[in-house]
């Protein structure tokens, strides 16, 4: 979780005369000045759909189907138990978690390592793999032992000798050989509240740490710092660290509409990887959502607009050709401004309905495309596991009619709490900012009881 977002706009704001500089021909793939370099109102797509131009690049949507792994979670307590999404979790990152290296290694040579095992563990029982994320310093090994960090004097400063940190990532990597595959060398390095050592160290420990997890294990994957700065993600590639990387990582939080995800922050980040010959490789969310306004403080997302905003962060993530995304957090209730579940951290929240039902919809599916029609409603098109072809529709704003073109055959439509109804022998409908999905395949009943807030 990031201190200071607003530092992350300025650095975007920033990026984009830092992009004006960038080839034409390292990011022709994406939709020529179909937005004028500022940021554009969520509210207001401002990339043109009636000439058929995409959003986001196709040669971004990955070809196989969607899987569990991109559904993925932070979870922050040991005895909570795992989420009841009808399986379609599949991927955690440990942070957060008191299970980092200062968790786990208190002094030289002592680890502890009962936590850290036990969420390994709840993982694995349930088919989810791991991301382990190596930073925070134990202050012990800690260059700067008494400089202050989101986490305690010192936990933000690089080791004091490399040796504390290669000892460290060995011994992580040799207990858990085979458990973690993926390994993230750190958390938001942008943010001097968790790392304040030099883009050139981290570049540095990355190397090392790379070394020493191919070594252990061949298999293992190793994603790049994950920052929330573009301006730094492209500073630490030019430095050489997509070398010893994997995957890319990055974290996607918002504080607007998430529909600023297709038209600003997510093809940034692709026009980055493509200036540093790093586009081929997997960009994965690591951390993203919503944070309250003030922490400690109130939620001001209301539980059915945070629904919507969750879904339809998850679908544009997808459709920004992000691999994975980890919502933070699980049981969560102080930070995050969309909480999933009740106090119990068991009970799903109408968020936590609606993340249990989007999976459902798009779990197995292959997404076709991505528009936004000339009345705003935004159109994510894609072909089920059962190979009939779906939509999901929605709007940013006020509420609309909505005619689905006759060619999609819709019979039926879903709703995020669950229901379904059909549409049999109807040519329009109401799409507002809770995302719709419609289907080719009829329910068994017309006369399918009426459910309270469904749009009529």
């Amino acid at each position: 979780m990031h201190l200071s977002k607003r530092a992350a706009i300025i650095g975007l704001w920033v990026m984009a005369l830092l992009l004006s500089s960038v080839s034409s021909e390292s990011v022709q793939a994406w939709p020529a000045a179909a937005c004028p370099d500022e940021k554009s109102p969520a509210a207001a797509p401002c990339l043109p759909s009636a000439d058929g131009m995409p959003l986001v690049r196709p040669a971004a949507w990955p070809a196989a189907p969607l899987s569990r792994a991109f559904f993925g979670m932070h979870i922050h307590r040991p005895h909570t138990i795992w989420p009841s999404l009808n399986g379609s979790l599949g991927a955690v990152r440990i942070w957060d978690t008191a299970a980092q290296w200062a968790d786990v290694n208190p002094a030289k040579g002592v680890f502890q390592w009962a936590v850290l095992d036990y969420h390994v563990s709840r993982a694995r029982a349930h088919g989810a793999d791991v991301i382990m994320t190596l930073g925070r310093t134990p202050r012990w090994a800690s260059a700067r032992p008494t400089e202050p960090s989101a986490y305690g004097p010192g936990q933000a400063a690089e080791p004091a000798l490399d040796q504390y940190w290669q000892d460290w990532v060995r011994a992580v990597a040799t207990r858990y050989q085979g458990k973690i595959r993926y390994w993230e060398i750190w958390n938001e390095p942008n943010d001097p509240a968790f790392f304040s050592g030099s883009a050139e160290k981290l570049v540095d420990l990355s190397r090392q740490a790379y070394t020493i997890l191919k070594t252990s294990d061949p298999q293992n994957q190793v994603l790049s710092p994950s920052p929330y700065e573009i301006s730094y993600l492209d500073y630490y590639l030019s430095l050489g660290g997509g070398a010893v990387a994997d995957v890319i990582g990055y974290h996607f939080y918002l504080d607007e509409a998430p529909e600023a995800l297709a038209n600003w922050y997510i093809p940034r980040v692709w026009a980055v990887l493509e200036a540093h010959g790093q586009a081929a490789k997997p960009l994965w969310n690591t951390e993203g959502g919503y944070l309250r306004p003030v922490i400690p403080g109130p939620k001001t997302l209301s539980d059915d607009l945070g629904a919507a905003y969750l879904a339809r962060t998850y679908l544009l993530n997808w459709a920004g050709g992000v691999s994975r995304f980890y919502f933070y957090a699980w049981d969560n209730h102080t930070t995050t401004n969309i909480e999933l579940t009740a106090a119990d951290d068991v009970a799903l929240t109408t968020a936590g309905v609606a993340y249990r039902e989007l999976a459902g919809w798009l779990l197995g599916a292959r997404l076709t495309d991505l528009s936004v029609d000339e009345n705003g409603v935004w159109i994510v098109s894609f072909d089920q596991a059962t190979g009939d072809r779906a939509h999901i529709v929605w709007r940013t704003s006020t509420t609309v009619t909505f005619a689905p073109p006759p060619a999609w055959n819709v019979q039926s439509a879903r709703m995020l709490t669950g229901a379904r109804r059909s549409l049999a022998g109807r040519t329009q409908l109401a799409v507002g900012l809770s995302p719709l999905l419609l289907e080719s395949t009829p329910v068994n009943s017309l006369f399918l009881p009426l459910v309270s807030g469904w749009p009529h």
